[in-house]
């Protein structure tokens, strides 16, 4: 399951808008980054730790399409119970809760560099 979903998201990253239209790829590239992510974790691999590894991967992602390292916050019990309702609101289809939670990661991270 894991070899498919990283076809599939290589197959994703390829068919990106142009960069000319800077909004519109944003906007794409965040919500495929939270549908990378949603994925990996639902997928569960590992028998721990399967969020960590996917915000990891998010961020190879990031750093292969030219933007910096983002750290979605999941440490303190107020920022983890943000990324998991964020999560489960994913399970049901809405990513939206997801996507903020990323590009407010993104936006910090491009305002320290």
């Amino acid at each position: 399951m894991v070899k498919n979903l990283c076809d599939d998201l290589v197959e994703r990253v390829r068919h990106l808008p142009s960069y000319e239209d800077e909004e519109q790829y944003l906007a794409e590239v965040i919500s495929l980054l939270a549908w990378f992510q949603h994925r990996f974790v639902w997928i569960h691999p590992f028998n721990d730790y399967n969020g960590r590894v996917a915000r990891l991967l998010t961020n190879l992602v990031l750093l292969n399409l030219g933007f910096p390292l983002l750290t979605i916050k999941a440490e303190t019990e107020k920022d983890r119970n943000r990324y998991v309702e964020a999560m489960k609101a994913a399970d049901q289809h809405d990513f939206a809760k997801l996507e903020t939670l990323i590009t407010n990661a993104l936006k910090e991270s491009l305002e320290k560099t």
